[in-house]
C-alpha cells in the first residue's frame, strides 16, 4: 500500500519512563506503530514532575496550569503516541492492562527488577494471556546476574559501562561525557531488538521476552579499548581528542572565544592536502613532518603550527575550506548552532509540532529518511490520560458510564497526584 509506514498495524504498550524506553517508543511510533504510553496519575512518567526547568519560556504553569503536560523532556520523547493513565496497582487496572496486552503485539518497560511481577503483570502472566506477545525489559543491569536488582540512571551506567574511564585527557581521572549516553543507546538498542523479535514471531508464531541491559549496551561503545586489553593485558590510557593511528588529530582553536575545530589526518597524502590548505606546502617535505611517524615524534610542534593557523579563521568557514580539500574536519558546535544549522534545516531534521499545552514548538526529528514513506511526527505528545476513553472504549468496548466509574474510583485519570512547580515535586492541593 502506498505511503504505508513500516510498523503500521503493530500495537505496543509503552510503559517507559525517563529516556531510554520512551525513546524506543518514539522510534516505533515514528515507524507507524500504535504506541500507547501507559502511566498512572499516582506514578506518571517522573519527567512530567521533575522536568529540570525545561519548559517553554521557562514557564511550568502555562495558560491552563497543567504543568505536567508542559515538560519539554516528556514532549520531545513521546510524540505520535496515545496516553492511557491507568493505575496498575489497582486490581481493576491490572485486569484492564492484561486485556489490553491480549490485543497488543508488544509491551515495553523499564521498571526496576521485580516491579512487573509485584504488579501481577510480569512476563509469565502476560505470555500466558497472549503467547504471541513480545516484551522488552530495558533494565539497568539486566534481568539476571548478581547486580540485577541494582537501580541506576544513565549517568551511573556511563561509569559502570566504562565510558567515563575512556573519556578525557591522560591525567584527568574525573572525566565524563557529561551526558546520559547509555539512555539513548539503550533506547536505540531496544528499538532494534523489538523488530528482530517481531520477525521471529512472524516466522514461529511465538512471542519473546527481551532482556536488555543498558550497562552492557554502554560497554559496547568502548569495544576497541576492551579488545586492546584482551590482546595486550594493558588498560589503554585516556587519549583526549587524539585518534589512534592519525596524526595530527586534535581540536584546534578558531577565531572567537571557546570556538574549536577538530582535524584528523590519517595518512601522508591527507597531510599534503592540509599543507596546501594552510598554504604551507613546504611543510609537506619537511623531514620532521613528512611521515606519520615523524609527525607523531614532533606532535607538539605540529599542533602548534596548526593551532596558530586555525586561530585566524571562523570555525564554519574553516570547516568548509578543509572539506573542500578533502580533509577530515568538523566544527565543534553548541546547541544554539545546531538548532540554526542550515544543513539540518534543509534536511528537515527540526520539525514544528503543535503541542497541546505548549503551542508551537520545534523538536529534533530522526536521522533517517525513507524514500517512499517519509517519517514524521503524526501527533504531539499526548496529555496525561488524554486517550483514556478512546482506548478503553475502542479496544475493550467499555461504555462511557463504565469508564466514568473507573475515573471515580481513581483507576484512571488525567491529573497526577504530584504536580510540578519549577521542576520540583510537591503534593497537589
Amino acid at each position: 500500500m502506498a505511503n504505508r509506514l513500516p510498523l503500521e498495524g503493530i500495537r505496543i504498550l509503552d510503559m517507559g519512563q525517563f529516556w531510554a524506553a520512551p525513546n524506543a517508543g518514539r522510534a516505533w511510533a515514528d515507524a507507524g506503530a500504535e504506541v500507547i504510553k501507559v502511566e498512572s496519575c499516582r506514578r506518571p512518567d517522573p519527567l512530567r514532575i521533575q522536568a529540570r526547568k525545561i519548559y517553554p519560556d521557562n514557564d511550568p504553569g502555562g495558560e491552563h496550569g497543567d504543568h505536567w503536560n508542559r515538560s519539554g523532556m516528556v514532549n520531545e520523547r513521546n510524540r505520535s503516541k496515545l496516553s492511557l493513565a491507568l493505575d496498575l496497582s489497582h486490581p481493576k487496572g491490572r485486569d484492564l492492562f492484561i486485556e489490553l496486552a491480549k490485543q497488543s503485539d508488544a509491551v515495553s518497560q523499564n521498571y526496576s527488577l521485580g516491579v512487573m511481577d509485584r504488579l501481577g503483570i510480569g512476563w509469565d502472566v502476560l505470555h500466558k494471556a497472549n503467547p504471541k506477545l513480545v516484551m522488552v525489559s530495558i533494565m539497568s543491569q539486566g534481568l539476571t546476574g548478581p547486580e540485577s536488582s541494582y537501580v541506576s540512571y544513565g549517568q551511573n551506567l556511563e561509569q559502570l559501562g566504562g565510558i567515563s574511564y575512556t573519556s578525557g585527557y591522560p591525567d584527568d581521572e574525573k572525566s565524563s561525557v557529561g551526558f546520559a549516553l547509555p539512555d539513548p543507546i539503550g533506547g536505540a538498542t531496544a528499538a532494534f531488538a523489538l523488530i528482530a523479535a517481531l520477525r521471529h514471531r512472524e516466522e514461529t508464531g511465538e512471542g519473546l521476552h527481551i532482556d536488555l541491559s543498558q550497562r552492557e549496551a554502554a560497554t559496547l561503545i568502548i569495544g576497541d579499548a576492551i579488545v586492546e586489553y584482551s590482546l595486550t593485558g594493558q588498560v589503554p590510557p585516556r587519549i583526549g581528542n587524539h585518534e589512534p593511528g592519525s596524526n595530527p588529530s586534535e581540536c584546534y582553536p578558531c577565531e572567537g572565544e571557546d570556538e574549536w575545530i577538530a582535524i584528523s589526518i590519517s595518512n601522508d597524502a591527507e597531510w599534503l592536502r592540509l599543507c596546501e590548505a594552510m598554504e604551507r606546502v613546504n611543510l609537506g617535505s619537511d623531514n620532521r613532518f613528512a611521515t606519520i611517524v615523524g609527525r607523531m615524534r614532533n606532535r607538539d610542534a605540529v599542533d602548534e603550527l596548526i593551532g596558530e593557523w586555525t586561530a585566524r579563521f571562523e570555525k564554519m568557514e574553516l570547516f568548509k575550506l578543509l572539506q573542500s580539500h578533502h580533509i577530515t574536519a568538523g566544527a565543534i558546535t553548541n546547541p544554539r548552532e545546531l538548532f540554526q544549522d542550515p544543513h539540518l534545516r534543509e534536511r528537515g531534521f527540526w520539525e514544528q509540532v503543535e503541542d497541546y499545552s505548549c503551542g508551537t514548538q520545534e523538536y529534533y526529528g530522526r536521522p533517517m529518511h525513507l524514500s517512499e514513506n517519509p517519517y514524521g511526527t503524526r501527533t504531539p505528545t499526548p496529555k496525561l490520560g488524554q486517550h483514556n476513553y478512546e482506548i478503553l472504549g475502542g479496544l475493550l468496548s467499555l461504555s462511557n458510564s463504565e469508564i466514568d466509574q473507573l475515573t471515580n474510583e481513581g483507576v484512571i485519570g488525567t491529573e497526577p497526584i504530584l504536580t510540578a512547580e519549577g521542576g520540583m515535586a510537591r503534593r497537589a492541593s
